[in-house]
């Protein structure tokens, strides 16, 4: 696994086509979006995954445990608290009254105010709204989605 440390101290050439290719491997590498992640990068590095597929053929179940880890254990922002019953039935109606790529800026408040209660993160003021903001109500939406399927089950 390359990081960006290893791009950073790359010693030869940064036009040559070894720094290239690291450079691509580095972008291609995904995101860690939990505990699922790293178990799998750690078996991958260390060969267990091939050994396991080896054995166990192709469908060995690790992508569906992957996913559960990474629901349970997800990196980064961690929810608080559960949604209230309240905020379960607002949170639902909004979700199915939501229209895709434009929300109000009163739902944009709702939609902090709730991720800022669940999740105990507050959330700076920004000038430009498209740009900063967007990204910030994608990422509290996706987290909310997931904390109202997961009390739902």
């Amino acid at each position: 696994m390359i990081t960006k440390k290893d791009l950073k101290n790359y010693k030869g050439d940064k036009r040559s086509k070894d720094f290239r290719l690291m450079k691509e491997e580095f972008a291609s590498q995904k995101e860690i979006r939990g505990l699922g992640d790293v178990i799998n990068i750690i078996t991958e590095v260390t060969g267990i995954k091939a050994l396991v597929k080896a054995v166990a053929g192709e469908y060995c179940g690790c992508e569906e445990r992957r996913e559960i880890l990474n629901n349970l254990l997800p990196r980064g922002r961690k929810q608080v608290r559960g949604m209230t019953e309240q905020e379960h039935i607002e949170y639902g109606t909004f979700m199915n009254t939501r229209k895709q790529g434009r929300l109000e800026q009163e739902e944009v408040k709702y939609l902090m105010k709730t991720y800022s209660d669940i999740f105990n993160r507050t959330w700076r003021k920004v000038r430009c709204t498209q740009c900063a903001l967007a990204g910030r109500v994608k990422e509290a939406m996706a987290d909310l989605d997931r904390a109202y399927n997961n009390q739902k089950q």
